[in-house]
């Protein structure tokens, strides 16, 4: 796999989308620049590209979900529906122009924190 093309620069709205998805470790990164330039783009603002950039990453988990066993209990890591929930949220700080801490929550209500990937029972 040839190399991303990668900056990581928060005074831009691609280092904020980074930091955003947490995609900012060139060693794990998961989007190249231009990706991410074109999530922008799309986009219109720092939120809506994150949220872009969260539905491909469900897209991705979905099509190859990390399973971890612990004992009896299955567990997927980086869950499609982790990623929605964060496209979700995501969206609606777009709408409002800012993020809020407490917004991010899955169907339950319960916190999401795009910095702990939200484990799932299987």
């Amino acid at each position: 796999m040839p190399a991303l093309d990668f900056t990581y620069d928060l005074t831009t709205d691609q280092g904020m989308v980074r930091l955003l998805i947490q995609d900012n470790d060139i060693a794990t990164a998961r989007f190249a620049d231009a990706e991410i330039a074109a999530f922008v783009s799309r986009s219109g603002n720092v939120y809506g590209a994150a949220a872009l950039a969260c539905d491909v990453l469900a897209l991705r988990a979905a099509a190859n979900p990390v399973r971890e066993e612990y004992g009896d209990e299955k567990r997927v890591y980086l869950s499609p529906e982790h990623y929605r929930s964060l496209a979700d949220a995501f969206r609606k700080s777009a709408l409002a122009g800012t993020l809020t801490i407490g917004e991010i929550t899955d169907d339950t209500g319960a916190f999401l924190d795009t910095f702990s990937p939200l484990w799932e029972t299987l």
